[in-house]
């Protein structure tokens, strides 16, 4: 509810009339604490903007507002970190490993006694000249020396150190929303499960294409949509859940797609006729699909899509690269088909669009943070490319889509093969746990079923040698 807006405070006048009002109407309206929440809490006011200041000043500022016996502070700290209705769960952020430890009431219970210990013990040291009155708590007791600790005292030095509140605690955690389905899958089970439910609906991370997005098999709902427009440039979208189904809805309460992930492979465009090439450069080309209703090729097309042309050979292993990654559920070769165009052959991909390089990265410094609380999917490009024999990935055919910075690899044709040693690589040895059974289920039956059109026996037996050998990497926490 809180920052980056000049008109938090009405937002929150808004809940709570809206709580006290709800159940003489038959209703309830939950609400629950969110990063920005805590960060008023404990005094990290970096994006309180100054009409929010100014707003606050009949209750004797921002301080007094948002203290443990303030207006705003004693309604804060009595709403829930985690609700369960009907078996989905709801809460700011995410589901990190640690909450596996504790019972849906535990939660709770634990960080609302943190976060009060933490804001009643820290006013008592402020009071005392110990902290400054501007110090945001949950950093009070960064980088600070033993004689500072021992004057903060046991009890708050232990809430500032909360991992209920730290920045893997469920009102930071992204990894829900944002760690590669493969890892991040077993954790989100394993919650769920001791949680007693079978979904998760999340906030906190704005959706790449600001639309409510399904993952995880239907488990996990990300609705943050961007909808403060001025800064997120999102759309307003609210979740609606009934017996029957879930939907999204419109701020006008019309029904619109849920994006569910990861997208469905279009193959069906990819396999048809109805585009045609532009001028491209070094072998890849830029396809234009047509407008299925007019026969027009727009300059845009339906879809980002290239053409490249590769012997039979390279082409059969680029397609086999692909069929191997979606065999695994690693998601990182874009969709691709073995296709002639005119007298040229080759692959049709599906390309994001306006992806960038590593290279690119590097040079304009771009951060691409790990959102994953066990490993990073560059684990798992590490072990797809020892399967798949990659000698030469490079920082010039690792890529990365706009917007997510999903992982998107390129020329693996360059591939396969018959060789058993694994190639050197950069990257960390570390087979990801959550990969482990997968690779073991490859065998010689069902990889012929899969690549037998696509490779000779030997080169499969290869792939398998190489396997055998990943399985024995360390494993990943």
């Amino acid at each position: 509810l809180l920052d980056r807006g000049p008109q938090s405070r009405k937002a929150m006048d808004l809940l709570m009339r809206l709580q006290s009002q709800a159940p003489d109407s038959g209703g309830r309206v939950h609400v629950l604490l969110g990063n920005h929440e805590l960060m008023n809490l404990s005094g990290d006011l970096r994006d309180v903007s100054d009409a929010e200041h100014a707003a606050l000043a009949d209750l004797g500022g921002h301080a007094a507002a948002f203290a443990h016996d303030g207006h705003y502070g004693s309604w804060l700290l009595n709403l829930p970190f985690m609700i369960r209705i009907n078996g989905i769960l709801f809460t700011h952020g995410g589901l990190p490993p640690m909450l596996d430890d504790f019972s849906l009431a535990e939660i709770n219970e634990t960080a609302r006694q943190d976060l009060r210990t933490l804001l009643t013990e820290g006013q008592r040291l402020r009071e005392a000249g110990v902290l400054a009155g501007e110090i945001d708590l949950l950093s009070a007791t960064y980088e600070a020396s033993d004689e500072t600790l021992a004057a903060l005292g046991a009890k708050f030095v232990s809430a500032a150190d909360s991992k209920l509140l730290g920045a893997q605690g469920p009102l930071w955690y992204r990894g829900t929303a944002a760690c590669h389905e493969v890892l991040e899958n077993p954790g989100v089970t394993a919650t769920l499960a001791a949680l007693n439910a079978q979904k998760v609906v999340v906030g906190h991370t704005p959706t790449a294409n600001r639309e409510i997005n399904g993952r995880l098999n239907k488990r996990v709902y990300v609705i943050d949509t961007g909808m403060l427009a001025q800064v997120y440039k999102g759309n307003p979208r609210m979740l609606e859940i009934t017996a029957a189904r879930l939907r999204a809805l419109d701020a006008g309460g019309e029904e619109v797609p849920i994006t569910h992930l990861p997208a469905a492979d279009p193959l069906l465009q990819l396999a048809s006729d109805n585009y045609q090439l532009q001028e491209g450069a070094q072998g890849i080309t830029p396809l234009t699909f047509a407008d299925p209703a007019t026969g027009n090729f727009e300059s845009d097309g339906a879809l980002p899509g290239v053409f490249r042309k590769l012997s039979k050979r390279d082409a059969r292993r680029a397609i086999a690269a692909y069929r191997l990654d979606r065999e695994l559920g690693i998601n990182m070769v874009p969709a691709s088909l073995q296709r002639n165009i005119g007298k040229q052959q080759g692959v049709v991909i599906a390309w994001p669009h306006r992806p960038f390089p590593e290279s690119t990265r590097q040079q304009s410094n771009i951060r691409r943070p790990n959102w994953c609380a066990r490993d990073s999917d560059f684990s798992l490009l590490a072990a797809f490319d020892a399967l798949i024999g990659k000698t030469d990935r490079s920082a010039n055919n690792l890529f990365y889509e706009r917007g997510t910075m999903n992982i998107r690899i390129t020329e693996n044709f360059n591939a396969f093969g018959t060789a058993t040693k694994l190639p050197q690589t950069a990257m960390q040895r570390v087979l990801p746990r959550a990969l482990q059974d997968p690779l073991q289920r490859l065998n010689m039956e069902n990889l012929s079923t899969l690549l037998q059109d696509l490779l000779k026996p030997k080169e499969i037996q290869a792939l398998l040698n190489r396997r055998d050998a990943i399985v024995l990497w360390p494993r990943s926490q």
